[in-house]
């Protein structure tokens, strides 16, 4: 096999693997804007998989969400990513049930505040891909400003 048809094989493979992951659907569960009354804009969401992901499953939801929504003029974002969910109800609305089931399904947080550009630890997971919670959860750096193109 000469380069020519390594790299044609590598390319397929690479570009099924990438359409594969973008087709994980997601369904948006609640969207807040914390509107410009606050001294700090907030945007809020909350979406339901049906499958549980890997990190770079999650950094796509994320990324498909913000090009489908498109936040603008907000200092926070942050995110929820949860499995099968198919009511969020917000903390301060729930009861202890309900708060319970959410963190059960929740997958990952994403959270992004203009005034720590330099965190590193935006990007929480707290299941694997299997749904196994994980002892501890991993936090990794991932800035959608610079990701999601």
């Amino acid at each position: 096999m000469g380069g020519t048809s390594k790299l044609f094989l590598l390319l397929v493979v690479s570009t099924g693997l990438c359409a594969a992951q973008a087709a994980v659907p997601f369904r948006l569960l609640t969207s807040s804007d914390s509107g410009s009354t606050n001294n700090i804009r907030e945007m809020d969401y909350n979406v339901s998989v049906d499958q549980y992901l890997d990190v770079s499953g999650i950094r796509n939801v994320v990324c498909r969400l913000i090009l489908s929504e498109k936040p603008s003029g907000y200092e926070v974002l942050n995110f929820g990513i949860y499995y099968k969910l198919d009511k969020y109800i917000t903390e301060t609305e729930s009861d202890v049930a309900d708060a319970a089931r959410h963190r059960e399904q929740r997958i990952a947080q994403y959270h992004w505040n203009k005034d720590s550009p330099k965190d590193s630890r935006r990007l929480v997971v707290s299941k694997d891909a299997k749904g196994k919670p994980l002892p501890e959860w991993r936090y990794y750096d991932f800035d959608h400003t610079k990701s999601c193109r």
